[in-house]
């Protein structure tokens, strides 16, 4: 078996620590594929998929959805209605995947702010 460079432990440190926050943060099934679905998160599955992506890009969360297994599955054995339903997109969508979540985030962050002032 190959040895991993000391750059890619330090990666998959740094991934394997912000997916454990994620999932944390996200706990909940974000996919909910018909049937199945445990609603419960176990899985971080990427949008853009990871063979696709930079180290850098790898990492960015706004690019995951907590899944649980069955849901994850369904994605990777039903590929074309994954993209339809927006679970895979093409590396050349990758900036606006990452902007459209950030801005559902952002949205989220100010109904949580404008319900905790009021």
């Amino acid at each position: 078996m190959k040895r991993q460079s000391a750059k890619t432990a330090a990666r998959d440190r740094e991934y394997a620590r912000r997916r454990r926050q994620y999932l944390l943060l996200n706990p909940n099934c974000e996919v909910m594929w018909d049937g199945g679905c445990s609603m419960q998160a176990s899985m971080t599955h990427h949008v853009v998929l990871r063979a696709h992506l930079s180290d850098e890009q790898m990492l960015e969360q706004a690019n995951w959805k907590s899944t649980c297994g069955h849901c994850h599955h369904m994605i990777h054995d039903h590929t074309g209605e994954a993209y339809e339903r927006g679970h895979l997109a093409k590396s050349w969508d990758f900036d606006s995947v990452v902007a459209a979540k950030k801005g559902i985030d952002e949205h989220e962050q100010t109904v949580v702010r404008d319900e905790l002032e009021t």
